[in-house]
């Protein structure tokens, strides 16, 4: 039975919650043996983990060298036979770790890359039993762009969990919670630790668009770097829009459950996961025509586009969006759809576990796995 060591950092937790707790709970026990450890730090953002953890690598003074002992040393005590490492760091350590045989699985959500981190990833790809996981096409993309050989890149798209946004719709508390009125038409910003989600864009656009609708009530999340710039902005101006500051312990797919428009007026590379769970919630998503976003969002099929850096425009179209919701239900049907092709549980736990075997075999991590296209 191979044994999978999870080492995981808190650089993304939310990211790294969605992605790692379904394969915790529902990989197959009878064929996979998996253990957690955490870089430095606790894991409170991970209580899922707690039963996993076999020991903590400590990284002392930011220096990724001291902490390769202790990982060698767990390695060995527990006979893993593979390493998924949940960030550039924790493949840099675990390559520091580990000897070159050792297959490893490194798992990327986030398409972009600065020149020290498509140096680190293209190093990385010299190892020939390891496997970029990309949590979407234009991750993969940006990877081959670099110069990583794509017979090292496997596209499996993320995981969703239908059952529990079913669970949360149900939840009246939720909205009570948020402090939201039952006629509040809720506009939701992805979760954006980068800062490249468009947020002063967004702002701009309800800020612009209340004038008109007044219902309009924007909802930022407790994840982003431009959120007290926003807020104070917002006490400047004679009338500000409604609006509502989500705290760190509120999670995505809550949040999700309660918005009326998912926003997305993204200013580059942006994590896409924020898409797929909208997607499954039948939440209208209306974005900026990024390559990121059109990978999953067609203008008039499943979403909304407009021009990137045109916040007038954007503004018109959540209007329009707003207004017109249940004209365009049938729409969000198709979107909802779709997402349950692309984005089930069952076809990620399939696909990741095909990797690891692939890995595990000495083959390209790539071999006979196929990402389905969401947009036509």
């Amino acid at each position: 039975m191979p044994r999978v060591l999870h080492l995981i950092d808190a650089s993304d937790p939310q990211e790294l919650r969605l992605a790692l707790a379904p394969l915790l709970q529902r990989l197959n026990a009878d064929r996979w043996t998996q253990f957690v450890a955490p870089l430095s730090g606790g894991v409170s953002h991970f209580p899922f983990t707690s039963d996993r953890i076999v020991g903590r690598v400590p990284v002392r003074f930011g220096l990724h060298f001291l902490a390769a002992p202790a990982l060698r040393r767990l390695l060995h005590r527990h006979r893993i036979d593979l390493i998924h490492a949940w960030s550039l760091e924790a493949a840099y350590v675990a390559t520091l770790a580990s000897d070159r045989t050792t297959p490893m699985a490194v798992s990327r959500w986030d398409p972009h890359l600065v020149p020290a981190q498509a140096g680190r990833l293209l190093a990385l790809a010299q190892r020939t039993h390891t496997g970029i996981l990309c949590h979407a096409a234009m991750v993969e993309r940006r990877l081959v762009e670099h110069g990583v050989p794509i017979e090292r890149c496997a596209v499996v798209r993320p995981g969703v969990d239908f059952g529990l946004i079913n669970c949360l719709r149900r939840d009246a508390d939720l909205r009570e919670q948020l402090q939201l009125n039952d006629d509040d038409i809720v506009v939701l910003l992805p979760p954006s630790p980068c800062g490249r989600a468009g947020h002063w864009a967004g702002a701009w656009a309800v800020e612009t668009a209340a004038r008109l609708e007044p219902r309009l009530t924007l909802l930022l999340p407790g994840t982003s770097p431009e959120r007290e710039p926003i807020l104070k902005y917002f006490r400047s101006v004679a009338q500000p829009p409604r609006y509502r500051v989500a705290g760190d312990h509120f999670r995505l797919e809550q949040l999700l459950c309660v918005a009326d428009v998912l926003l997305v007026p993204a200013e580059g590379d942006i994590c896409t996961t924020a898409l797929a769970w909208a997607m499954a919630a039948g939440v209208p998503i209306l974005g900026c025509a990024d390559y990121c976003i059109t990978e999953f969002i067609a203008d008039g099929q499943n979403g909304h586009l407009v021009k990137p850096d045109e916040p007038m425009l954007l503004a018109g179209k959540l209007l329009n969006v707003v207004r017109d919701r249940q004209t365009n239900a049938p729409l969000y049907d198709r979107s909802r759809a779709q997402a349950f092709e692309c984005f089930g549980l069952s076809r990620y736990i399939e696909q990741t576990q095909h990797a690891y075997e692939n890995l595990l075999a000495g083959q390209p991590v790539s071999t006979d796995l196929t990402a389905s296209a969401v947009t036509d």
